[in-house]
């Protein structure tokens, strides 16, 4: 340092590490927070994405169902992993006592099983996933329609990190389905409720022959039996179809 020219203090020098010190923090506090923010704004758009696709799919699914919708609640059910097999536990034991959720679609050709599946004695890592199953029907020699297998089919992973699924019937008859479904991810969670008005009315399927019964005729009108002999009646109904 040239004679006569001023430099900084030891004390302007601490003043000015100090200074740097206490901005620094506060811009890295602030980066934080906001990385923070972005996170937590982040696992909630990824839960209500996933909840709205999950809903699409099971609503396109729902909605023009053409025979029968069925929803059971299960208790110590297997679980199952995405190939089908029982699903395992951290310790390698199959899970079978497991919650299962239900939800069947009969249609004329082929038909859904929607399965949730839920927590047991012990968490997997399957827990909280939605399957989906696809059946072809066929008929038997009557006519009749016979569902495919459910047990025989290959699951398909639809949604993961739903903690709930439920499916109100209540109001079939006025052709409405209400899906409800919680999603949730770490210390996220989402719920979604749906209302479903059916394009097909189940409850106007075809009845079974009937008669209006006017009469009954027995035949023969007269019989003499001896006692202790026996005989067998036939009948005629009297009446329109």
């Amino acid at each position: 340092m040239g004679i006569g020219k001023k430099g900084f203090t030891l004390v302007e020098i601490i003043v000015s590490l100090a200074i740097m010190t206490i901005v620094a923090g506060a811009v890295g506090a602030f980066v934080v927070a906001g990385n923070n923010s972005y996170m937590r704004g982040n696992k909630e758009l990824t839960l209500q994405e996933e909840a709205q696709l999950t809903a699409n799919q099971m609503i396109d699914l729902i909605i023009d169902v053409e025979k029968g919708i069925s929803f059971s609640n299960l208790t110590d059910q297997e679980a199952v992993d995405v190939d089908g097999n029982v699903a395992k536990d951290v310790n390698g034991m199959e899970v079978t006592n497991a919650s299962v959720s239900e939800l069947r679609l009969i249609n004329n050709d082929n038909s859904y099983m929607i399965r949730w599946q839920g927590g047991a004695g012990a968490d997997y890592a399957d827990a909280n996933q939605v399957y989906l199953y696809e059946v072809t029907n066929s008929k038997d020699a009557e006519g009749k329609l016979v569902v495919g297998d459910f047990d025989a089919a290959k699951p398909a992973l639809m949604a993961e990190h739903v903690s709930s699924f439920s499916v109100d019937l209540s109001e079939l008859d006025k052709r409405k389905v209400v899906l409800n479904m919680t999603f949730t991810y770490q210390d996220k969670s989402y719920d979604i409720s749906e209302t479903i008005k059916l394009r097909n009315d189940l409850s106007s399927e075809p009845s079974s022959i009937y008669s209006w019964i006017s009469g009954i005729r027995i035949i023969p009108e007269h019989e003499d039996l001896k006692q202790g002999q026996t005989f067998v009646f036939d009948y005629e109904i009297t009446g329109d179809e």
